[in-house]
């Protein structure tokens, strides 16, 4: 059977997986932290990572363009029709704080829709890979997860940062709300019935998403944006308002809620 962009998942399989060995060399360690803005850290792992993922996957794929939270940004990727995304290590706070909940994500867009995702969280040796119309796997195991039905009270994974903050009170009532570092990797265990659904309430950059978009869409889920959009990527702007990926039976509703507790700006 043909996989769908096989090449190009093969090679951000095998990015991933070295990115992910060069992410263990600083896990548990002391590693040194800087702050781009505010309470944004960075680390040595990250820009190492991403130094590897850019010199691997443009050195087989010349022709693609580039974006990447640690590669300044510029507009030669708008005229490409293909464009990696990429965050070399998604969950930094996890990753300084010696938590376990931080993946390497790498996408592939063509004009505007990721065709390839994959995510890898090395400290939980979990490997997510998926592309457009070839389903999604969990290491070798094919997954797709949603029941004809949801729960009664869904499982939502939220960020753990912004659950320290008590913004997810309201979600309560109605989901069993656990916290769980980066966004991409709890896309990623959306698709392995780990939750039902999952959610953002603060804007989020193309990099922070786009794989697990497809993962979760790839293994039936609903996503959009947090007001029902579909996500494009590779925009001049690279921010989305948020995302909102659920059941497909449970996402008008997890709209709803996010319509009546927070201001969608």
């Amino acid at each position: 059977m043909t996989v769908p962009f096989e090449r190009e998942l093969t090679a951000a399989v095998r990015a991933a997986e070295d990115g992910g060995k060069v992410l263990l060399n600083y896990y548990r360690k002391n590693t040194d932290v800087e702050y781009k803005s505010g309470d944004d850290p960075v680390t040595v792992a990250d820009r190492e990572c991403d130094t590897l993922l850019r010199e691997r996957l443009l050195g087989e794929f010349p022709d693609t363009g580039w974006l990447s939270e640690e590669t300044a940004d510029t507009d030669d990727r708008l005229v490409k029709d293909r464009v990696w995304v990429v965050d070399p290590l998604d969950g930094t706070r996890e990753f300084v704080g010696q938590v376990g909940e931080f993946a390497v994500s790498i996408a592939l867009v063509d004009r505007g829709r990721p065709v390839v995702g994959v995510i890898f969280n090395p400290a939980a040796s979990r490997m997510w890979r998926a592309s457009h119309g070839g389903g999604v796997r969990e290491g070798d195991r094919i997954v797709r997860c949603p029941a004809p039905a949801p729960p009664v009270r869904p499982r939502a994974l939220v960020s753990r940062t912004d659950s320290k903050k008590g913004w997810f009170q309201p979600f309560g009532e109605k989901y069993d709300v656990v916290a769980r570092g980066s966004v991409a990797y709890k896309l990623a265990c959306l698709a392995s019935g780990d939750g039902d659904l999952t959610f953002t309430v603060t804007p989020r950059s193309e990099w922070d998403i786009c794989a697990g978009v497809l993962i979760a869409q790839e293994a039936g889920y609903t996503v959009t944006d947090i007001r029902g959009t579909e996500l494009l990527f590779n925009r001049p702007i690279p921010k989305s308002p948020g995302v909102a990926a659920a059941h497909p039976a449970a996402h008008a509703d997890l709209l709803a809620i996010l319509k009546s507790h927070h201001r969608l700006d």
